[in-house]
């Protein structure tokens, strides 16, 4: 992703904006914008230092899984979607200002306009993969045998309630950067604003998450949502009848039976570190994306999520051959709370009423201060023989204040927990981060 957002700006394209207007924002209505210039935006400064050649939304996703692990309390088989979380974010972090906007800069890794950049690179780069792209090829393999590309669908929409008014400025960038779906609606009407919102999310996660929101807080006046979708096909599906039941040994020590995948004798992209860890890299057709497996000698609770993990699997990986066994496995979280997560990782103002800056969206008509009463995500992986289908959510409520090859076959089986992502090995942007403790549940 460094690379293109360099591109970017080596082309002047950084500050490029586009009018936002009711016919870019698709068959829903813009929300009302005011012709009043944003408050100025002070430079930014973000003191971290990425470990080298490292993705900043990798960077972001290591470090926050183990935390987003630990809210969903109880389930063995964690994931959630680190591009998700950073596109919500960036939106909300481009109408953040003063200390706000820093510590969103040092949880991101970036400052605002760069954040921008990245996610309008992303998005432009995935517009290709469609599910009519897809089908076309899918039609024309039964005869050229070529391969069927992902569907990979990114997704933003803002909904602004009738008593918020939202900065043209805001809006542009919501548009040129985000491709951001705008609507106005009632949110204090909550049962509509939730059906509106949540057939959103069904929508374009195509029905495997039915719900962000539950409820609404009284004083909600924007909602952000990003919604990210995957399907895709492994370049060298697995044999179905290949498949058998085999112990996969939980990290207590009790044995279940599982549906074991298998390719023997394949070339494989293994890797081998010095610590124990085996995995394989297992692209999917069509395009830069893959499945990283990672199979930790001590356990996945030895994995080091520093921002790094992905990248050092990902260096190490050669062609080998290997005897590959994988469980199947669908995995899908409860509704995990990021609040605790970002504060966890620094970012506090933004939801203390007080001292939130979110002067860059726009204001409420009630003229008190806006922060984020609420931060929600959920994603949803299943992985059988043919690929891998999944989605996630982010949804983030901002409220108005009370006022090489080897002869010799490797045998590699994850029979125990192991550790995974979707990544896009073109850039190291991890669509996906997960952990399988009982492919079973």
């Amino acid at each position: 992703m460094k690379r293109v957002v360099a591109a970017l700006v080596a082309l002047g394209l950084a500050g490029s904006l586009a009018a936002c207007s009711g016919d870019q924002a698709g068959d829903v209505p813009s929300p009302k914008g005011a012709t009043a210039s944003p408050p100025p935006r002070d430079p930014v400064t973000v003191d971290v230092t990425l470990p080298a050649g490292v993705d900043p939304i990798a960077w972001l996703g290591e470090r926050a899984f183990p935390l987003v692990a630990a809210q969903d309390t109880g389930n063995p088989n964690p994931v959630y979607s680190p591009l998700s979380v950073y596109l919500a974010f960036g939106m909300v972090a481009d109408g953040a200002r003063g200390n706000t906007a820093s510590q969103l800069a040092q949880f991101m890794g970036a400052d605002p306009l760069t954040v921008n950049q990245a996610a309008q690179a992303i998005i432009e780069a995935y517009a290709g993969y469609t599910a009519e792209v897809a089908a076309e090829a899918a039609e024309a393999a039964e005869e050229t045998g070529q391969d069927i590309p992902p569907v990979v669908r990114v997704a933003n929409s803002l909904w602004a309630d009738d008593n918020m008014t939202l900065l043209q400025a805001y809006l542009n960038d919501a548009a040129t950067y985000y491709q951001a779906e705008l609507a106005n609606l009632d949110l204090q009407d909550t049962a509509a604003a939730l059906e509106a919102i949540n057939g959103w999310v069904d929508d374009k996660t195509e029905g495997l998450i039915d719900s962000i929101l539950v409820d609404l807080d009284p004083a909600a006046r924007l909602v952000l949502l990003n919604a990210l979708y995957f399907k895709g096909t492994w370049s060298k599906t697995f044999e179905t009848y290949l498949t058998q039941k085999g112990d996969f040994t939980l990290a207590s020590g009790e044995v279940v039976q599982a549906d074991f995948m298998s390719q023997s004798g394949e070339l494989l992209s293994y890797f081998d570190l010095a610590d124990g860890t085996q995995g394989v890299v297992l692209p999917f057709a069509g395009g830069p994306f893959a499945m990283v497996l990672a199979l930790p000698a001590g356990g996945v609770d030895t994995v080091t999520w520093d921002g790094n993990q992905l990248k050092t699997w990902l260096d190490a990986a050669a062609y080998t051959q290997v005897n590959l066994r994988l469980p199947k496995w669908e995995a899908a979280t409860g509704t995990i709370n990021l609040i605790p997560v970002l504060e966890e990782l620094g970012v506090t103002d933004l939801f203390d009423s007080a001292k939130a800056d979110l002067t860059g969206l726009g204001a409420a008509d009630g003229g008190n201060n806006l922060y984020v009463s609420d931060a929600a995500h959920k994603a949803v992986v299943k992985v059988d023989e043919n690929g891998t289908e999944a989605a996630a959510v982010t949804a983030v409520v901002v409220a108005e204040a009370a006022g090489m090859v080897d002869d010799n076959p490797i045998k590699l089986s994850f029979d125990r927990p192991f550790a995974y992502a979707i990544v896009d090995t073109d850039t190291g942007v991890p669509l996906f981060l997960g952990a399988v403790g009982n492919p079973t549940a």
